[in-house]
């Protein structure tokens, strides 16, 4: 069996960098990615060239400056840190290959030739002994970024919410909002309080007037007398899979970016839920300082195992080190009474409600998981995450005579 596999430099340079969410590098590492389409030039050559576009002064080094005792510090030019750059990029694809190899031991698969291509990242992977191929695909493809984020409750997200719905139906809809201007209308005839649609009132026209609540039906409660309330936790609203990457589309357009908080951090739940199961929540979530997750859990992972919950269901149970029980312990302490999301390659899988800080650097993670699913991720978790996002280009199986075949 033969998988070729792209691990994504992007990623990895976000992830080396100190400021996660850092305009200049955000912009920087986009630029690089649309020239790497049109270019043969490795990618942290890119990425250099297109930093300096947007720095205006502004070094390279202070992206990446960890440490007094990094290579990287103050006065390192930007050829100096790509170069340090290429030598921690180069360690991380060594270290995903080693934790493709731990996976595929736990299922008995020997991984018996790795190929380097001449583009940074890009791996050939020669398995034998390959008796699932689709178990091994999914054990290979899994990221096995296991994060824990605090979040936002709703009732402070909504005003931000509805300027950034208005700000798109001035954007999308110029026209409309010069109209409205000259001839003003009360909306309120139209909508409730919380902008939700009347029973008479267009859909066409809706859309026009809330562009992002048109495909993000707000997190909202009715009481007896009928008057609509934020309901309580992280949930934004809901939303059919097939408009995700609409809405996704909307929220990340740099106009409407500004009009949340800089720590806002969207991220959609792993199970559909509804009568058709085609609707995703979408949660709000919390970033640190940096950009990032209150903890990075799988750097503390150091086992983890299937259970059967108390409702039967199928659980992943984890266990940290001292220092990750130190840092789960004073998240859970701080955030009582408050969700954590539980986040997965970027996908929520549980948001629970912090009953008491957590000692012990143990934890459970619930989903709608198969028990085969829950063993084959303890598996990985167990055997660790990769440093960056792979994805899987191509798979072909062979038979004992070295003939194709379908599976």
């Amino acid at each position: 069996m033969k998988v070729n596999i792209q691990i994504s430099i992007p990623d990895v340079i976000g992830s080396l960098a100190l400021h996660k969410k850092d305009t200049v590098l955000q912009k920087s590492i986009a630029l690089a990615k649309e020239a790497q389409n049109r270019s043969s030039e490795d990618f942290l050559i890119l990425f250099g060239k297109a930093w300096e576009q947007f720095a205006e002064g502004k070094s390279l080094s202070t992206a990446f400056e960890f440490s007094s005792q990094s290579p990287i510090n103050k006065t390192s030019t930007r050829d100096e840190v790509i170069e340090e750059l290429s030598k921690m990029t180069d360690k991380l694809i060594d270290r995903t290959i080693q934790t493709i190899e731990k996976r595929m031991s736990g299922m008995d698969v020997k991984l018996t030739e790795v190929q380097k291509t001449k583009k940074r990242g890009e791996l050939i992977l020669t398995l034998e002994d390959v008796e699932f191929p689709q178990r091994v695909i999914y054990l290979i493809q899994f990221d096995g970024n296991l994060a824990f984020w605090e979040t936002y409750e709703y009732k402070e997200l909504f005003p931000y919410l509805d300027k950034a719905d208005k700000k798109l139906a001035e954007i999308l809809h110029p026209d409309a909002k010069t109209a409205s201007e000259t001839e003003p209308k009360d909306k309120s005839a139209d909508t409730t309080e919380f902008g939700l649609p009347k029973e008479n009132n267009s859909l066409e026209k809706y859309e026009e007037d809330h562009p992002l609540l048109a495909y993000l039906q707000p997190a909202l409660v009715q009481d007896e007398n009928g008057n609509y309330f934020p309901n309580k936790g992280p949930v934004v609203g809901y939303t059919l899979l097939s408009d995700t990457s609409r809405v996704n589309l909307m929220l990340k357009m740099p106009e409407i970016v500004k009009e949340f908080p800089p720590s806002l951090h969207f991220a959609w739940t792993v199970q559909a839920v509804g009568e058709n199961k085609n609707t995703l929540k979408l949660i709000a979530c919390k970033a640190d300082y940096y950009g990032g997750p209150a903890m990075e859990a799988h750097y503390y992972i150091t086992d983890s195992k299937w259970s059967v919950g108390q409702n039967y269901g199928n659980e992943i149970e984890i266990e940290m080190n001292a220092e990750g029980a130190t840092i789960w312990k004073r998240i859970t302490q701080n955030n009582i009474g408050k969700s954590i999301a539980i986040v997965l390659d970027g996908s929520v899988y549980s948001f629970p409600i912090v009953q008491a800080e957590i000692p012990g650097g143990r934890s459970s993670i619930t989903g709608s998981f198969t028990p085969e699913e829950a063993q084959d991720m303890a598996w990985i978790f167990k055997t660790g995450g990769y440093p960056a996002h792979i994805t899987i280009d191509k798979v072909s199986v062979y038979d004992k005579k070295g003939q194709p075949i379908e599976y």
